[in-house]
Protein backbone atom coordinates (compact mmCIF):
# COMPACT_ATOMS: atom_id res chain seq x y z
CA UNK A 1 0.00 0.00 0.00
CA UNK A 2 1.63 3.43 -1.04
CA UNK A 3 1.65 6.40 1.48
CA UNK A 4 -1.29 9.25 0.22
CA UNK A 5 0.11 12.36 0.84
CA UNK A 6 -1.51 14.49 2.68
CA UNK A 7 -1.50 18.59 1.99
CA UNK A 8 0.03 20.75 4.45
CA UNK A 9 -1.15 23.87 5.72
CA UNK A 10 1.69 27.22 5.25
CA UNK A 11 2.77 29.15 8.63
CA UNK A 12 2.77 31.80 5.75
CA UNK A 13 1.16 31.77 2.42
CA UNK A 14 3.54 33.87 -0.18
CA UNK A 15 1.04 36.11 -2.54
CA UNK A 16 1.76 37.28 -5.57
CA UNK A 17 -0.80 39.75 -5.25
CA UNK A 18 -2.42 42.29 -2.65
CA UNK A 19 -5.86 40.53 -1.79
CA UNK A 20 -7.67 44.18 -1.13
CA UNK A 21 -6.94 44.82 -5.08
CA UNK A 22 -8.98 42.53 -5.87
CA UNK A 23 -12.54 42.88 -5.39
CA UNK A 24 -14.03 39.34 -5.04
CA UNK A 25 -11.13 38.55 -3.01
CA UNK A 26 -10.62 41.51 -0.46
CA UNK A 27 -14.71 40.45 0.36
CA UNK A 28 -12.80 36.91 1.29
CA UNK A 29 -10.02 38.26 3.57
CA UNK A 30 -11.92 40.88 5.45
CA UNK A 31 -13.39 37.17 7.14
CA UNK A 32 -11.26 35.57 8.96
CA UNK A 33 -12.23 32.21 8.43
CA UNK A 34 -12.89 32.49 4.69
CA UNK A 35 -9.56 34.32 4.44
CA UNK A 36 -8.15 30.85 6.24
CA UNK A 37 -9.92 28.57 4.18
CA UNK A 38 -8.48 30.61 0.99
CA UNK A 39 -4.84 30.62 2.08
CA UNK A 40 -5.09 26.94 3.23
CA UNK A 41 -6.86 25.20 0.55
CA UNK A 42 -5.93 28.29 -2.68
CA UNK A 43 -2.02 26.96 -2.14
CA UNK A 44 -2.15 22.76 -2.62
CA UNK A 45 -5.32 22.50 -4.67
CA UNK A 46 -6.91 22.41 -7.62
CA UNK A 47 -9.88 24.75 -7.59
CA UNK A 48 -12.35 25.75 -9.60
CA UNK A 49 -14.43 29.01 -10.80
CA UNK A 50 -16.50 28.66 -8.17
CA UNK A 51 -14.11 28.10 -5.58
CA UNK A 52 -14.38 31.98 -3.83
CA UNK A 53 -18.41 31.72 -4.23
CA UNK A 54 -17.91 28.70 -2.01
CA UNK A 55 -15.64 29.86 0.41
CA UNK A 56 -17.26 32.36 1.09
CA UNK A 57 -20.73 30.27 2.00
CA UNK A 58 -18.54 27.92 4.23
CA UNK A 59 -17.38 30.55 6.39
CA UNK A 60 -21.21 31.60 6.59
CA UNK A 61 -21.83 28.05 7.91
CA UNK A 62 -18.96 28.02 10.56
CA UNK A 63 -19.81 31.31 11.63
CA UNK A 64 -23.69 30.36 12.16
CA UNK A 65 -22.36 27.18 14.57
CA UNK A 66 -22.67 24.59 11.90
CA UNK A 67 -19.55 23.15 12.97
CA UNK A 68 -19.80 20.21 15.36
CA UNK A 69 -17.47 20.88 18.88
CA UNK A 70 -15.74 17.12 18.01
CA UNK A 71 -12.91 17.50 16.40
CA UNK A 72 -13.68 14.18 14.73
CA UNK A 73 -16.86 15.11 13.29
CA UNK A 74 -16.28 18.84 12.37
CA UNK A 75 -13.53 16.70 10.10
CA UNK A 76 -15.70 14.79 8.45
CA UNK A 77 -18.47 17.58 8.10
CA UNK A 78 -15.88 19.52 6.51
CA UNK A 79 -14.59 17.10 4.23
CA UNK A 80 -18.17 17.07 3.21
CA UNK A 81 -18.16 20.39 2.58
CA UNK A 82 -15.16 21.16 0.92
CA UNK A 83 -15.83 17.72 -1.32
CA UNK A 84 -19.51 19.26 -1.97
CA UNK A 85 -17.35 22.42 -3.53
CA UNK A 86 -15.02 19.99 -5.15
CA UNK A 87 -12.17 22.17 -3.20
CA UNK A 88 -10.80 18.76 -2.19
CA UNK A 89 -10.11 15.39 -2.95
CA UNK A 90 -12.80 12.27 -1.59
CA UNK A 91 -9.96 10.81 0.58
CA UNK A 92 -8.96 13.99 2.26
CA UNK A 93 -10.00 13.61 5.44
CA UNK A 94 -6.50 14.24 7.41
CA UNK A 95 -6.14 17.54 5.86
CA UNK A 96 -9.71 18.44 7.01
CA UNK A 97 -8.18 17.32 10.42
CA UNK A 98 -5.74 20.01 10.04
CA UNK A 99 -7.93 22.91 9.13
CA UNK A 100 -9.93 22.40 12.10
CA UNK A 101 -7.57 24.23 15.08
CA UNK A 102 -7.78 27.34 12.03
CA UNK A 103 -11.31 27.24 11.64
CA UNK A 104 -11.73 27.62 15.39
CA UNK A 105 -9.16 29.96 15.96
CA UNK A 106 -6.53 28.03 17.86
CA UNK A 107 -4.15 29.00 14.95
CA UNK A 108 -3.60 31.16 12.08
CA UNK A 109 -2.13 31.31 9.03
CA UNK A 110 -0.13 34.56 8.32
CA UNK A 111 0.37 35.61 4.39
CA UNK A 112 3.10 37.80 2.55
CA UNK A 113 2.32 40.94 0.09
CA UNK A 114 4.35 41.48 -2.87
CA UNK A 115 6.05 44.33 -0.73
CA UNK A 116 7.61 41.86 1.87
CA UNK A 117 4.94 43.19 4.46
CA UNK A 118 3.92 40.04 6.63
CA UNK A 119 0.17 40.55 7.88
CA UNK A 120 -1.17 38.15 10.91
CA UNK A 121 2.09 37.10 12.23
CA UNK A 122 0.53 37.07 15.54
CA UNK A 123 -3.50 36.30 16.58
CA UNK A 124 -3.32 40.38 17.86
CA UNK A 125 -2.16 41.23 14.21
CA UNK A 126 -4.76 39.10 13.02
CA UNK A 127 -7.39 40.85 15.07
CA UNK A 128 -6.29 43.82 12.91
CA UNK A 129 -7.37 42.75 9.53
Amino acid sequence: MTEQHVASIPEIAELTFSPEEVPEIAEIFRNRIARTLWLAIKSQHLVDQRFNEGIALIAQWIEDGELPENDDEAASKMLSWLKGWRMIGPNEIQFTRKLIPYMRGNKIIAYRLPNGDLIGGTQAEMELI
